[in-house]
């Protein structure tokens, strides 16, 4: 069967869509190739270990990676407020999980606005290449 139907309740069966195994393979694929690009990602960032490493996405724009300042840590990222104040945004996020700098894990590609900022976190932001300029100096 290449379709599911799909219905609004047991009782009334009442058909409100269908779902096709199209649908979900090609779901599943854009989400195999996203998290393949995440990881891919990270990997660029973190093999030279030099922090604030930009990669290019189109021209103008670029991705960092970002040691924030003393200022935002213990601060979530809805109060930090990046893509109001700098014009970024936050994609990624890799935390340091020791005292050796070289072992990292990687935090949810989107993190949520209530996750909090701390000491041991690189942030991966996305914005305008003068914004991401403009970070290095925070």
């Amino acid at each position: 069967m290449t379709e599911l139907p799909v219905v609004d309740d047991l009782t009334h069966r009442t058909l409100i869509g269908v779902l096709r195994y199209t649908d979900v393979v090609g779901m599943y694929n854009r989400e195999i190739v996203s998290l393949d690009m995440a990881d891919s990602l990270a990997s660029r960032m973190s093999s030279s270990g030099h922090i604030q490493q930009k990669a290019k996405v189109v021209e103008g724009f670029s991705i960092m990676a970002w040691d924030p300042p003393k200022s935002l840590w213990g601060k979530t990222l809805e109060k930090a407020q990046l893509p109001l104040r700098y014009n970024l945004h936050v994609i990624l996020i890799k935390q340091k999980t020791s005292e050796d700098q070289s072992k990292e894990k990687i935090v949810p590609i989107a993190p949520g606005r209530d996750y909090r900022i701390s000491e041991k976190d690189t942030l991966i932001i996305y914005g305008k290449d003068k914004d991401l300029e403009k970070a290095k100096h925070l």
